[in-house]
């Protein structure tokens, strides 16, 4: 399904953040879309870090292992 990936965790926020009709569904969802975007933005410095050091591993790097480090 979604693998813990915060990207894919806040697109699909993202969206239904957009076209669910309830008020209060639609707050819950833009609330975790919130969180996510945090998360998503402390892992993109350290994955493009991780990239230029290692471009042949191509290894995208999940929440996971971001609190591994």
């Amino acid at each position: 399904m979604l693998n813990n990936d915060p990207l894919k965790k806040r697109m699909l926020a993202q969206f239904f953040s957009k076209v669910t009709p309830s008020e209060k569904l639609r707050e819950g969802w833009e609330k975790y879309y919130r969180r996510n975007h945090r998360i998503v933005a402390e892992i993109e410095p350290i994955q493009n870090l991780f990239t230029a050091y290692f471009p042949e591993n191509h290894i995208k790097m999940t929440r996971s292992c971001y609190c591994d480090l």
